[in-house]
């Protein structure tokens, strides 16, 4: 028992020790970097060779090639990324495939990506043409998209005793359950975020003897970037 005393007196002590150390250490750093910083700010205005020749030399390769960035040391052409990017969508165009809703989600995220490409090359000279080619997939794609997300979804929920119908871009849900408006509610704000990401315009729950429609957009055409 005394040696635990004697322990504990030894820890107060320490840590005291440890608090008073801290104290003076925080000081000391305060100082150092207050000279470190004047330091830096009376030599800031001095010119560096290697960061003048550095800055030079990149001034050089903007002005004679201008459709080039650097990337981790590298020069990267955007034009060859531009070009493959339009080759890539032109093919898409031309042979892509949706079945299922895996392929459907597949879809939606190359969208994204074309998109987030469209972003990222805004001001490469190919930039209009890559937006052309990614209209174009997306007009003869979207369509397809939805009618695979129509065609599951007939297929699963009769199971469910919901019938779906699809009429242009508007999607009709109808069931005796739909006779409650919180039912509704609820499936429209599970459905809403899917429905939007396939472009329809809007969606109707019909409970046999009246129908409530939501427009989705007024504005989510498939030719919208």
């Amino acid at each position: 028992m005394e040696n635990r005393k004697n322990n504990d007196g030894y820890y107060d002590f320490i840590f005291r020790r440890i608090r008073t150390v801290g104290i003076i250490v925080a000081i000391i750093v305060g100082i150092v970097v207050y000279y470190k910083y004047n330091y830096s700010n009376e030599n800031s205005n001095q010119e560096s060779p290697i960061i003048n020749n550095q800055q030079k030399n990149s001034n050089v390769l903007t002005n004679e090639t201008t459709s080039v960035i650097t990337h981790n040391s590298q020069i990267i052409d955007t034009d060859s990324i531009v070009k493959n990017l339009i080759d890539s969508v032109n093919s898409n165009i031309k042979n892509y495939s949706i079945y299922s809703l895996d392929d459907m989600d597949a879809f939606l995220d190359k969208i994204q990506e074309y998109n987030s490409d469209l972003s990222n090359y805004s001001n490469n000279k190919g930039y209009n043409t890559l937006k052309k080619s990614v209209i174009s997939f997306q007009t003869k794609y979207f369509p397809i998209a939805r009618k695979v997300f129509y065609e599951q979804s007939k297929a699963t929920l009769w199971e469910q005793n919901i019938d779906v119908s699809m009429s242009g871009r508007t999607i009709t849900f109808t069931g005796y359950m739909f006779a409650d408006n919180g039912t509704i509610k609820t499936t429209y704000n599970k459905l809403e975020k899917t429905l939007l990401k396939l472009r329809f315009l809007k969606v109707g729950f019909s409970s046999g003897f009246g129908t409530t429609y939501f427009t989705l957009s007024d504005k989510n055409f498939d030719n919208r970037i």
